[in-house]
């Protein structure tokens, strides 16, 4: 175990309260304000093109000048940004909200994913895996909770509450990781193609590819429609939609946080396959009539799917990237793949309104398709 392994774990447990707790309101405050699932839709959507800029440039600038400043700057921004929220209760104002609060999510997911690598290459798999699982076992515990606060206290307590978190993994994060001594390249700033061009290996451009179309299906049923699917079709209360979300963050956890002790080889196959599984889960829940049974098969889509492929995906990424310039490769792949988030929603939002059961089916169909696109790996 490297020296900041524990406090990378700690930060991104508590950077998964914190994101939990946020995820977790946003949509039922949103709802509460009038605001229409169109609207959501739009706020959602135009939060997506924020992420693609923020991560391409910070990929590049963290190659220059090391990683510490923008994870630091990530977990800053979100205390900010999370707090200022329940006071805007307008769709232009969560529009820029989002879209600042989203990238600050991103630029803290790059830099977590370089920050491991560089920990530690051999054991990359191993510790992405155990940091995102104690992620999402916050990020259950956080909608657990929230349901609870929501329920008693209104909108804005658990927001005040997350943005204090976000704040505490600033300081902790400042004020205990050592960065390595930066190599600072003194090559020319990267031109706008090398940005946003997909100069890539073939690999990782496959990659970003098929992330594109999962990221499309994965922002039509895990935005707003995520929470308010359970209410809608099945009329359960919030604090109900609280424990389903903190069981789906514990099916994703508990996969991961074992996931590098048993899959050492076939990473491609076990990529592909468990991507499968995890849109045919969501294909399947979407059309069940019962609530308890649509939920527990709902519920496995992260249990024997992304708990398992994500860590998967992550290690290829890193392997596939280049030398000297991986911050660019990393967040330029993961930045194009975001932008699934700009169409997602405003397709959720549309579909929503016609069909409760419609974001869930062509959420699952378009996984299945990028898991056909990655047959080409």
């Amino acid at each position: 175990m490297t020296k900041h392994f524990p406090l990378l774990m700690a930060v991104a447990a508590l950077f998964g309260l914190g994101l939990g707790i946020y995820d977790f309101v946003l949509p039922f405050l949103l709802s509460h304000w009038g605001i229409s699932f169109a609207s959501m839709g739009h706020i959602f959507s135009v939060a997506g093109i924020a992420m693609f800029f923020v991560r391409v440039y910070v990929g590049e600038l963290s190659d220059r000048f090391g990683r510490k400043a923008f994870y630091g700057a990530a977990l800053a921004l979100g205390a900010g940004l999370t707090f200022a929220t329940p006071l805007a209760p307008s769709i232009v104002a969560q529009m820029g909200l989002k879209s600042l609060r989203d990238a600050s999510y991103q630029t803290f997911q790059s830099m977590h994913q370089l920050v491991l690598y560089e920990e530690s290459v051999e054991r990359y798999l191993d510790y992405v895996g155990k940091t995102q699982g104690s992620q999402y076992l916050a990020e259950g515990c956080a909608a657990l909770v929230s349901g609870a606060i929501l329920t008693r206290r209104g909108h804005a307590a658990p927001l005040r509450i997350a943005a204090a978190v976000f704040f505490v993994a600033f300081c902790a994060f400042v004020a205990l990781y050592r960065s390595p001594p930066v190599r600072r390249r003194r090559d020319r700033a990267a031109s706008l193609g090398e940005l946003f061009g997909l100069d890539l290996s073939p690999k990782l451009r496959l990659m970003t590819i098929a992330g594109f179309i999962f990221t499309v299906g994965l922002a039509i049923s895990h935005c707003f429609v995520m929470q308010l699917f359970f209410k809608r079709k099945f009329g359960v209360p919030e604090s109900t939609v609280g424990i389903i979300m903190m069981l789906h963050r514990v099916t994703a956890a508990v996969p991961l946080l074992i996931v590098g002790w048993v899959v050492k080889r076939h990473l491609k196959a076990v990529y592909i396959t468990f991507l499968t599984i995890e849109g045919l889960a969501l294909i399947v829940s979407a059309f069940i009539p019962n609530f308890l049974l649509a939920t527990a098969v709902w519920l496995t889509h992260d249990l024997v799917g992304a708990g398992i492929w994500i860590p998967v995906q992550s290690t290829l990424m890193q392997q596939y990237s280049r030398n000297g310039v991986r911050g660019r490769d990393v967040s330029k792949s993961l930045a194009i793949a975001s932008l699934g988030w700009v169409i997602g929603p405003m397709i959720a939002g549309a579909i929503f309104e016609r069909s409760v059961n419609g974001p869930f089916g062509l959420s699952g169909l378009l996984m299945v398709a990028a898991a056909v696109v990655l047959l080409w790996l």
